[in-house]
C-alpha cells in the first residue's frame, strides 16, 4: 500500500495472513482479504493508515462487509443481506432493520424500506436511531445540513435540515446535494441553481450543468453549443476559459495542464498573479512562481567587452566568469580615483570602436566624447521608442529656438526590428530615420544632437552597442515589459537605466540603488489604474502643453517628410481614440515631461565626470543578480528538481 504522498509504503501484516488484496476504503481505512480458504470464505482485516490492525474476521465469519463512511462498516452474512453495522474496532452498533443503509455523511444515514407496496426512506443517526421518519420516495446525503429529498406523493424535488424540515419546498424534477451553498436543481426550463435558505441564485435555464467546485460551475447553454464556466453570479467565467468564442485559449490550456507557471520579473510575476492571472493563481496558487531573467555574463561581458574583462579580472579575479555574483568585489575600487579613470577609459575606447562602426555602417559621423544615449530593442509601441524620438524631437526645438543654451552633445542611438506585419512600429523607423535625416544634416545645432539607426541590429552588433553605451534607455510603459534582458546587458557593461519602474528595472533598481539610475514615470499600480477606470486624456496635454503640441504638429505638418500624411496614424495614435484602442494607450504624453526632466538629470550627472564613473563602475558591480546561471539554477531547485552532474 502507498501512502497518499505516494512515498513510503506502508507493510500491513496482521497476525500471520497473508493478503491475497488491499482496498483502499478511504477515510485512512484499508480492507486485507485473504481467500486461501476459498471463494466466499474470506478472512477481512481492517487496518488504518499506518497497517495496524483495527478487527478481524476469520475465514467464513461474515460473507462481505462495506464501508459507510465516518469509521462505520456495515457486515454482510449472506450475499445480499445487511446484517448489522459496526464500527471500526468490529463494535456492532445496531442491527439494520431495513432493507438497504446507505452511507454516513454529518452522523445520519439514509435507510430505505417498504411501506404499503411502496419504497420509503429516512434517516438513523450511528446508534440506529430513527432521527428523521421514513416518509420519502428518495433521500440524498447530507451535505452542508441539508439533504435533497424526493416527496413521497408529489414526486417533486425539495430540500430537509437535519430535523426532516422542508428547508425548500418539494417543486423541483430533481436536486443535487449540496456544494460550495449551492445546489443544482431542474425545472420545466432547465437546470439552474438555489441557495441553501431555497432562494434561486441562478434561474433554470441550461440545458446541462455541473455542481459548484471552488466557487465555479460548468454549465451548457445549447445542444451542441459551447461549455461556459460560471461564477456564482452566473457569470461566464471568460478570462479561464480554455475554449471561447470558437477558439483554444493556448495560455489557458497551459496554465490548467502545466505543472508550474512562472513569471520572468518580480514585478511581472505579482501582475500575472494580482491582474492577469488572477484567478487562475486564486485557484491554483501553489503553481505560481517567479523566475526572473539573466544574461550570461561570459557573452555580454568576456566575449564582447574584452578590454573591460581583463581589467576586471586584473582586480578581482576570475571566479565572476563562473560565479557573477563575485563581481561585487568590485565595489571596493567606487572610490578608488585611478580605477575610475581606468574603468572610463575602456569605455571611452569602446565608444571610439562603435563610432568607427557607425561611420561605416551608416556614414553618420559621431562624437565619441557625447554622451551615447542607447535605446537597442524589438520595436513595439509599449517600448516606447516612438517617446524617445518625440523627446529627440523636442531637444531640437529647444537648440533651434535657444542656440545659446548650454547643452551637452547627445547621440542618440537606436537598434531595432519590427514584426513583417506591425505598419505602426515600421512608421516609427521610418520616424526615427526621418528626424535622423533632418537633424544630422542641420549645421545650425552644431553637430549637438546626433540620432542613428543602427541596421540589422543582432547580436554580434550587440556586443559592441553595450559596451560603448553611457546610458541604457528602458523606457516601457509600466507594467508593460515582461522583464527585458537589454537592461541587464547594460547594467553589466556600465551603463545606468533610464527607465521605469518596469519589468526587471525593479530589481535593477534595488540592486544599485536609485541614486545610480535615472527613474521616472507612472507607477505600474497608475497605469492600470488608469487602464480600468478612465481619467486619462492626452488631449489635455496636448491643449495646455505648447511644446508638446509642437512636436506633435511636426509629425504632420512637413518637418520631417514632405508627405504630411506619412505620420498622421502616430499623432492620431496619440491624441485619438480609434475602435477599442485608446488615446495614447501607453501614456506616451502622461510620461514626457518626467522623462524629459529625467534626461535632464541624466545630463548634469555626466558633467560630473567622477560621480559618473562612480555610477557606472557601481552598475557594473552590482550585476552579479542577473546572470542567467542563477535564473537556471533556480529552475533546477524549484521547479525541474534535477541534481547535478559533476563531469570530471
Amino acid at each position: 500500500v502507498i501512502s497518499g504522498e505516494g512515498q513510503a509504503p506502508l507493510y500491513a501484516v496482521a497476525l500471520t495472513a497473508t493478503y491475497s488484496g488491499i482496498q483502499n476504503l478511504g477515510d485512512g481505512y484499508f480492507l486485507g482479504i485473504d481467500d486461501t480458504e476459498g471463494y466466499y470464505k474470506y478472512a477481512y482485516d481492517i487496518l488504518d493508515s499506518n497497517g495496524k490492525l483495527k478487527s478481524h474476521f476469520a475465514p467464513g465469519e461474515i460473507f462481505r462487509m462495506e464501508y459507510l463512511g465516518e469509521g462505520m462498516f456495515c457486515v454482510y452474512t449472506e450475499r445480499w443481506q445487511q446484517e448489522y453495522v459496526m464500527d471500526e474496532n468490529g463494535q456492532k452498533q445496531f442491527d439494520v432493520a431495513y432493507d438497504s443503509i446507505g452511507d454516513f455523511h454529518e452522523g445520519l444515514a439514509c435507510v430505505s424500506d417498504e411501506k404499503d407496496g411502496q419504497k420509503v426512506e429516512g434517516y438513523v443517526d450511528a446508534k440506529g436511531t430513527l432521527q428523521i421518519p421514513l416518509q420519502f420516495a428518495d433521500g440524498g446525503y447530507f451535505s452542508e445540513e441539508r439533504a435533497v429529498v424526493r416527496d413521497l406523493e408529489t414526486r417533486k424535488c425539495g430540500v430537509i435540515d437535519k430535523k426532516g424540515n422542508y428547508v425548500v419546498e418539494p417543486k423541483y424534477k430533481s436536486c443535487k446535494s449540496f456544494q460550495d451553498g449551492m445546489s443544482l436543481v431542474q425545472t420545466e426550463q432547465g437546470y439552474g441553481y438555489i441557495n441553501k435558505q431555497g432562494e434561486e441564485v441562478i434561474a433554470p435555464q441550461y440545458v446541462w450543468a455541473s455542481d459548484f467546485y471552488d466557487g465555479t460551475a460548468y454549465v451548457l447553454e445549447e445542444q451542441n453549443g459551447p461549455v461556459w464556466l460560471i461564477n456564482t453570479k452566473g457569470e461566464k467565467v471568460k478570462k479561464m476559459a480554455i475554449l471561447y468564442d470558437g477558439q483554444v485559449r493556448m495560455a489557458h490550456l497551459a496554465i490548467v495542464t502545466g505543472f508550474s507557471v512562472n513569471g520572468v520579473a518580480r514585478l511581472h510575476t505579482e501582475i500575472l498573479k494580482n491582474q492577469e492571472l488572477k484567478d487562475f493563481y486564486e485557484m491554483m496558487p501553489e503553481k505560481f512562481n517567479n523566475k526572473t531573467n539573466g544574461i550570461t555574463q561570459r557573452r555580454f561581458l568576456l566575449h564582447g567587452n574584452q578590454n573591460l574583462a581583463a581589467w576586471i579580472t586584473d582586480h578581482i579575479g576570475p571566479d565572476w566568469i563562473t560565479d557573477l555574483s563575485q563581481i561585487s568585489k568590485l565595489k571596493v575600487y567606487a572610490d578608488d580615483e585611478k580605477a575610475l579613470q581606468e574603468f572610463m577609459n575602456i569605455k571611452f575606447q569602446n565608444k571610439q570602436r562603435l563610432a568607427k562602426y557607425i561611420l561605416e555602417h551608416n556614414g553618420v559621423e559621431v562624437d565619441p566624447h557625447s554622451i551615447f544615449d542607447v535605446q537597442v530593442k524589438r520595436l513595439h509601441e509599449y517600448k516606447r521608442q516612438l517617446l524617445n524620438i518625440l523627446h529627440v524631437i523636442y531637444l531640437y526645438n529647444q537648440i533651434k529656438l535657444h542656440p545659446e543654451m548650454e547643452f551637452y552633445p547627445r547621440t542618440f542611438i537606436f537598434g531595432a526590428k519590427a514584426s513583417a506585419a506591425y505598419e505602426r512600429a515600421k512608421k516609427i523607423i521610418k520616424l526615427i530615420n526621418c528626424v535622423a535625416d533632418v537633424v544630422n544634416n542641420d549645421p545650425s545645432i552644431n553637430g549637438k544632437i546626433k540620432v542613428v539607426f543602427i541596421e540589422n541590429y543582432r547580436v554580434s552588433n550587440a556586443e559592441m552597442i553595450f559596451a560603448a553605451a553611457d546610458v541604457s534607455e528602458q523606457i516601457s510603459t509600466a507594467s508593460k515589459e515582461a522583464s527585458g534582458t537589454g537592461n541587464m546587458k547594460f547594467m553589466l557593461n556600465g551603463a545606468p537605466t533610464l527607465g521605469t519602474m518596469d519589468g526587471a528595472n525593479v530589481e535593477i533598481v534595488d540592486e544599485v540603488g536609485k541614486e545610480n539610475a535615472f527613474i521616472f514615470g507612472l507607477s505600474a499600480d497608475e497605469v492600470i489604474n488608469y487602464e480600468n477606470n478612465g481619467g486619462y486624456d492626452p488631449r489635455v496635454i496636448y491643449n495646455t502643453d505648447d511644446e508638446i503640441r509642437q512636436v506633435l504638429t511636426e509629425l504632420v505638418n512637413g518637418t520631417f517628410s514632405s508627405d504630411t500624411e506619412l505620420f498622421r496614424d502616430l499623432y492620431n495614435s496619440l491624441l485619438n481614440q480609434n475602435g477599442g484602442e485608446r488615446a495614447d494607450q501607453y501614456f506616451i504624453l502622461a510620461d514626457f515631461r518626467s522623462y524629459a526632466a529625467a534626461q535632464k538629470k541624466v545630463e548634469e550627472a555626466y558633467k560630473d565626470e567622477k560621480g559618473w564613473a562612480r555610477m557606472a563602475m557601481l552598475n557594473t558591480a552590482c550585476a552579479g543578480k542577473f546572470t542567467s546561471d542563477r535564473t537556471i539554477q533556480e529552475y533546477v531547485d524549484d521547479i525541474w528538481h534535477l541534481d547535478k552532474v559533476f563531469v570530471k
